[in-house]
């Protein structure tokens, strides 16, 4: 058995451990004064000056680990620390791969270190002749950093064991609040994101509704619904779907209504809803019926399509009255694609060539013209495409009863709804046109021939020379003579029984005497 201690000595033992043991209770409910009583700025900074003066220490720093980031944050050094340190660029923060020194390896081993000795130091730093370094651990995990440093003499075990205790104490309350905060950044991001989604929302060109099922009332609503139906959020929300929507007009179509989405998940439908003020406009409005663990919810996205339906309106209107035109036209007409098979063949078109459209339509439009011609067709089609084409032509075709037809056609190129190119064709028969024009160009040219050959016999010619001239005009005439060869026979005097040729032309004589 160890000998008893004088009586002296063991009241000193009990009196220093129970100065010890006021010393840390008081520090302790100190420090958790000012967790509980101070902000954030200055919390860090007043628990530090507290572990100062326990420790008679001139510089030091409390820290803690951001979750997210890994990184040391620093909120409060040493105001000394701050304006002696001269390292360029000296932050607060300090990443997890800039970690060193003594407080680096508290950092990642978990253990305190106690050091007498000067510390190396880099360049701009204050030195450090002696220190303690003490992580803050809560459940396992370093979530801080109490360092001290500069006591005017050697730090003790006692020392050591004093910041650790104050360390230990300080980890729960410290973890709390950093939990605290965490969760108070998350909640104010979340409202932040909420607010953020919620503007989306108000600013969105559709009308968005949330509605319970089962009774049709709206839960929420987005400020275009409000606009554009007249009411406040307020008394939207008082409102069910039946009050705006008109194809639901009461409980057993909405009831109809809702058991097909149900089923169906999602619909897509075009309604008409009604404002305030009575006025009605049309809506194209997607639904989703939504389940979750809190109940189910239908989602409405509603656009108003009012001026679609007038467009659209517009353009029937205009399609009836191009269709009108079309078949209603005293031209052909045509159209195909850059496959040349043909699309549009109006009724003129089918009366002058024969083809109904059920046996047109889908046929390359080379059938319409006679195989001579068609290699022709084909390099004028793509001239055309390229701009190099004049704007008509005149063209053959063939009839479906075997009839060749002269036509003069336009060509025009447009766009359609996908931006390909459409070729339309206006064709127009000229056949009657075309042989009146060349029966009256023939009469012209007989009737200059016989001007001509009436100037000729009022030339004091003899009858050879005038005769000859008269066979040169007759010869001239290019629809008159095939190989404009000629003669001009006169009866023999002396014999009528006889023709005795006074003019040829072309050698027509050796012709002749073959005969």
């Amino acid at each position: 058995m160890h000998d008893a201690l004088p009586p002296e000595e063991l009241q000193r033992r009990i009196t220093d451990a129970l100065y010890h043991s006021e010393r840390e209770l008081m520090l302790r409910n100190k420090i958790a004064e000012i967790f509980l009583t101070t902000p954030d700025e200055d919390m860090y900074a007043e628990v530090l000056q507290v572990v100062l003066e326990s420790l008679r220490s001139r510089h030091g720093l409390f820290g803690y680990i951001d979750k997210d980031s890994g990184a040391l944050v620093i909120p409060s050094l040493t105001e000394t620390i701050w304006d002696q340190c001269e390292i360029p660029g000296k932050d607060i923060v300090f990443p997890r791969d800039s970690w060193g020194g003594i407080w680096g390896k508290a950092l990642t081993t978990k253990k305190s270190f106690l050091c007498n000795e000067a510390a190396q130091v880099p360049p701009g730093h204050i030195p450090i002749q002696r220190s303690i370094v003490v992580p803050i651990v809560h459940q396992d995990e370093v979530i801080g950093l109490l360092h001290i440093a500069n006591k005017p003499t050697a730090y003790s075990e006692n020392d050591k064991s004093l910041l650790e205790t104050i360390a230990d104490s300080i980890a729960p309350i410290l973890g709390a609040r950093l939990q605290r905060d965490r969760e108070e950044k998350e909640r104010r991001q979340a409202e932040s994101s909420l607010k953020l989604f919620r503007s989306l929302l108000d600013q969105s060109n559709d009308a968005i509704f949330l509605v319970e099922p089962e009774t049709g009332r709206f839960l929420d609503a987005n400020q275009r619904a409000c606009d554009s139906l007249g009411y406040s959020r307020r008394e939207l929300l008082s409102l069910k779907v039946a009050d705006i929507e008109l194809i639901l007009p009461d409980e057993p179509a909405w009831r109809r209504h809702l058991e097909q989405l149900r089923a169906e998940g999602r619909m897509c439908l075009e309604g008409i809803h009604k404002r305030r003020d009575g006025g009605t406009f049309p809506v194209e409005t997607s639904v989703r019926y939504i389940r979750r663990r809190q109940g189910d919810y239908i989602v409405a996205v509603a656009r108003d399509i009012s001026e679609r339906k007038s467009a659209q309106g517009r353009l029937k209107v205009s399609e009836e009255k191009f269709r009108n035109i079309f078949d209603n036209a005293n031209i052909m007409i045509w159209g195909c694609y850059a496959d040349g098979r043909i699309r549009l063949f109006n009724k003129e078109a089918e009366r002058v060539m024969g083809y109904s459209q059920q046996e047109i339509l889908g046929k390359p439009n080379l059938c319409l013209h006679p195989p001579e011609e068609r290699e022709k067709i084909v390099e004028k089609f793509r001239l055309h495409k390229q701009g190099k084409l004049e704007k008509h032509l005149e063209l053959k075709v063939y009839t479906k009863d075997g009839r060749r037809l002269d036509t003069l056609l336009a060509q025009a190129t447009f766009k359609d709804a996908s931006g390909e190119d459409f070729y339309v064709a206006l064709m127009q028969d000229i056949t009657a046109l075309k042989k009146a024009r060349q029966e009256l160009e023939r009469k012209s040219q007989l009737q200059n021939t016989l001007n001509a050959i009436l100037s000729v016999a009022l030339q004091p010619y003899d009858l050879e020379t005038m005769l000859d001239r008269i066979l040169e005009h007759i010869v001239s005439v290019p629809w008159l003579t095939l190989q404009e060869k000629a003669a001009v026979f006169l009866v023999d005097e002396a014999d009528p029984s006889r023709l005795v040729m006074k003019a040829s032309r072309n050698r027509f004589a050796e012709s002749s005497c073959k005969c």
